[in-house]
């Protein structure tokens, strides 16, 4: 097979089924919503002319962002008491760290949700350091590539071509895209890496071998974005909001009406009417009319009830279709009693059931992740291999919520009371770093007061049974 053929084999693996970022664009970026676009207010003068739009896809992406990843993404690891499992896990966090996780997932949960693709490749670069707590000759990097441009995702822009066997297993998987005029695409199997370079319309080709006997990428997709099926509200939105305010501009100014037989009054009314014109952009409504002399204002009528109305029933329409809360102003919260963390919670019940829907597939695609991590740290630290490749981890997705602090500080002891959980745990899940030494130091703080060698305070510290360590 040459060249050219092996090309159009790999991008023929591309899903049809998954909608085009070309056309989901259109719909995301508001500035592309039809709006803009169509002649809707084509008669009314361009220098006159006010346009409302409304960028929901984008803010429905940010906020499932934000309620799967606000508490960020956990990395839960059964060590026990093995003090080299806990070595893994301390340098399997140093490398997510190093390479700022939480603030790609970020990235990346946004660029999926948006675009339906995200991938991200990892690789290890040889260089000898001491970031992951161990000396080390290999750093672990990761590229992160979705189809939206830069701009829109702050990520790398790329084509993807999966390709899976019967089972959904992927066997093989392609990325490619064009950077300053040269077109790129690489193949990736578990053995080989088949690399393609276009330049002015010929290809070249390179197949080395792949030196972890795993594919590099984590791949995620989705069938439609999350606002999908909303852009007929939004346009509806948007085409209301800017027809009420050209209304609104065009009537905000009090009309002028003059009583007058003065036929020079017509002349001065003409050319105030101009210099309105000129500073605002809207001429003012002046009435002249037969009788005695007198002029006052007249306020115009505007009546924005109906079409705040209908804005507000559908926001709520969307709401009800995505489970995405979009509306969290102070004003949501008024008809909820005090804006307290029960208030939230019942607006963010639908958001709550949305995340419990879509975690599957990302927890998948950071399992898979993980995976790749775990052999590339296996190849760089040779004794920990065998302990690196078992250790077991379990990724776990907390949605968003508020809590009070009272409530929170009572359900833990109400836990450790009945025994459902350590002081270690509540320490730990109040950012304590090292609960086994402030444990310590409460146990010798204690027999100092016991002892009246210590007078800083008074009572049983951790109180009866330090057995519930």
């Amino acid at each position: 097979m040459d060249i050219k053929e092996r090309v159009k084999l790999i991008k023929s693996f591309v899903d049809a089924d998954l909608p085009c970022w070309s056309s989901l664009k259109c719909e995301y970026d508001k500035k592309l919503h039809d709006i803009h676009t169509s002649s809707k207010f084509r008669d009314v003068p361009l220098e006159n002319r006010l346009i409302v739009d409304f960028g929901a896809q984008r803010l429905m992406c940010d906020r499932m962002v934000q309620m799967m990843n606000t508490i960020p993404i956990e990395r839960v690891y059964e060590v026990g008491d093995d003090e080299r499992l806990e070595r893994v896990k301390n340098i399997i966090e140093a490398v997510y760290h190093d390479n700022k996780i939480d603030a790609i997932n970020n990235l990346r949960l946004h660029a999926y949700f948006a675009s339906c693709e995200v991938a991200t490749m990892w690789t290890g670069e040889e260089e000898t350091h001491d970031r992951y707590g161990e000396t080390c000759h290999t750093r672990l990097r990761m590229i992160t590539s979705s189809p939206m441009e830069r701009k829109y995702s702050s990520l790398n822009q790329a084509n993807f071509y999966p390709q899976f066997d019967d089972y959904g297993g992927m066997i093989g998987f392609g990325i490619g895209g064009i950077v300053d005029g040269v077109e790129y695409l690489n193949f990736y199997t578990d053995k080989e890496i088949e690399k393609y370079e276009r330049r002015n319309g010929e290809w070249t080709s390179e197949v080395v071998a792949n030196p972890i006997g795993k594919i590099p990428f984590a791949y995620m997709y989705r069938m439609s974005p999350i606002y999908e099926g909303q852009s007929a509200n939004v346009d509806v939105i948007e085409t209301v909001e800017s027809s009420q305010s050209q209304v609104i501009k065009r009537n905000s100014a009090p009309v002028l009406v003059i009583n007058t037989d003065d036929p020079n009054m017509f002349d001065w009314a003409k050319s105030e009417m101009m210099e309105g014109e000129k500073k605002v952009g809207t001429s003012r409504e002046i009435l002249l009319v037969t009788g005695q002399g007198d002029a006052r204002f007249v306020d115009t009528p505007i009546n924005a009830d109906a079409p705040e109305k209908l804005m507000k029933r559908i926001m709520g329409l969307i709401e009800q279709e995505s489970q995405l809360p979009l509306d969290l102003s102070l004003e949501r919260f008024q008809g909820l009693g005090n804006a307290s963390g029960e208030s939230f919670k019942q607006v963010m019940v639908g958001a709550h059931l949305k995340v419990g829907q879509e975690q599957g597939n990302v927890i998948e695609f950071l399992d898979r992740e993980l995976r790749i991590v775990k052999s590339l740290l296996a190849e760089a630290f040779p004794e920990y291999k065998d302990d690196i490749l078992n250790i077991k981890v379990e990724h776990k997705i907390t949605p968003f919520t508020m809590d009070d602090e009272d409530s929170d500080l009572n359900r833990k002891l109400l836990k450790l009371n009945n025994g459902l959980i350590s002081r270690r745990e509540i320490m730990r899940q109040e950012g304590v770093y090292n609960p086994d030494a402030l444990l310590d130091e409460y146990k010798e703080e204690e027999i100092e007061i016991q002892e009246g060698r210590n007078y800083a305070g008074a009572g049983n510290y951790l109180g009866d049974g330090w057995d519930n360590l």
